[in-house]
């Protein structure tokens, strides 16, 4: 695997850290997956109109 950056990496850390702010990765994790399940039934929604 390659450890070569284009340089904009350090700049999405920093900011996923600004927006979490001091929580708890415990309820990080709520955030992360209700996101997951509303991306995953906007899927559904498309397969169900389009095929």
């Amino acid at each position: 695997m390659s450890t070569a950056t284009v340089g904009f990496e350090e700049d999405l850390w920093k900011s996923s850290d600004k927006l979490r702010n001091n929580m708890d990765p415990a309820e990080y994790k709520h955030v992360v997956l209700g996101l997951i399940f509303l991306k995953y039934i906007m899927g559904l929604n498309f397969l169900y109109y389009f095929v």
